[in-house]
């Protein structure tokens, strides 16, 4: 039976070499045995001891590292297509997928996916090559125009943060707009009694055929309890992507009110071909109003929070850049013990684990 859409975490298995030539390393059937094994998430970066002279371990080289993985690739039917993600490369990723070129990311701190459906052999050896470039920006460089051109901080090379090999029917839930969830939640308008959340579903038919499909959109309280449903329908033509917009009535919301009451929604959303489910994504949500007021400050549900923050990187001693969901649960509870309610992201997209975490733990971000 068809299943619907698959997300096979890439975390091991991977090796690694620092510098060297590319002529070779992108083809499958080179030997990288003497390269260095490493797992996910990596970066040849770590800063040391933060002092005025560095660490003997501080590792601060600047250019091309090169990423080996060899795996067994999975079954797909006729409707079924493969797509890469990755969620951060330091600084432009160029990705190739048995000896063929299949995109470049220019940006290191942001998801991003490439289609390799043409190129992956489902139950054969597969082999995934990564350049890594965190180069100096310089005049003439490869990063010359790839922000951030500077700053107090330090862009950490790799494949910091995971990836993934997704497979999904070729009519889904957009997984190419912009790496994002493709379900996106807002809530216009809030009282006591009832809240209206708007859900923006964002779909596309990479396939060979039309396609006749239903969306059904649920929102879930914190068990879990189906608390609204929406049933609506798409026609998507070959090639096409589409927007779908509803609103859902909740009623008598209970509010997410900062460290106070951070409770979450959150909301599911079904795609379907008849009875069949071919893809869902589920997205969590908080039910607020915000607005900032010149003698009051932020005002959260209608009345003044003062807000008392700390900014943070995405940076830890020995690891650099390659942080765990561990730690960053581990930072976020830090700032809870502190007794902040506000995060400033110093001075880049955070990962979204961390973005969870925030939302889990009450925090109001600024996104810097």
């Amino acid at each position: 039976a068809e299943t619907p859409r698959q997300v096979i975490p890439l975390a091991s298995g991977w090796r690694f070499r620092f510098g060297g030539s590319p002529e070779a390393v992108i083809e499958a059937a080179f030997d990288d045995s003497s390269w260095q094994q490493v797992a996910l998430p990596h970066t040849w970066n770590h800063m040391g001891v933060y002092a005025p002279k560095r660490s003997a371990d501080t590792n601060v080289e600047q250019g091309v590292g090169w990423y080996r993985l060899t795996m067994t690739g999975p079954a797909l039917s006729k409707t079924h297509g493969a797509i890469l993600q990755f969620d951060g490369v330091g600084n432009i990723a160029d990705v190739w997928v048995n000896g063929a070129h299949v995109g470049t990311h220019k940006g290191a701190i942001s998801r991003f996916r490439f289609d390799i459906t043409d190129h992956l052999k489902p139950g054969k050896a597969n082999v995934i090559v990564v350049k890594a470039d965190n180069s100096k920006p310089a005049p003439g460089s490869t990063t010359e125009h790839v922000i951030p051109l500077g700053g107090d901080f330090f862009v950490h090379g790799g494949l910091y943060r995971g990836v993934s090999l997704i497979t999904a029917d070729r009519a889904s839930i957009d997984l190419f707009d912009h790496g994002g969830p493709g379900v996106y939640v807002s809530t216009p308008k809030v009282t006591s009694q009832s809240a209206d959340v708007a859900v923006l579903t964002r779909l596309r038919n990479s396939g060979a055929a039309a396609r006749s499909l239903q969306i059904v959109t649920r929102i879930l309280d914190a068990d879990g309890k189906v608390v609204a449903t929406d049933t609506g329908s798409a026609k998507l033509r070959k090639g096409e992507a589409a927007e779908v917009k509803r609103t859902l009535a909740l009623p008598s919301p209970r509010l997410w009110q900062g460290r106070d009451d951070p409770y979450l929604y959150s909301v599911s959303v079904e795609l379907r071909d008849g009875k069949r489910v071919i893809d869902a994504v589920t997205e969590p949500f908080g039910v607020r109003t915000f607005a900032f007021d010149p003698a009051s400050g932020l005002v959260l549900n209608g009345k003044p929070l003062k807000l008392h923050g700390a900014s943070r990187h995405q940076d830890r001693q020995g690891k650099g850049w390659a942080l765990t969901p561990q730690d960053h649960a581990e930072d976020m509870a830090i700032m809870a013990e502190m007794g902040v309610n506000t995060v400033r992201h110093a001075h880049y997209q955070h990962a979204q684990e961390w973005a969870h975490e925030a939302d889990k733990a009450g925090m109001v971000v600024k996104a810097e």
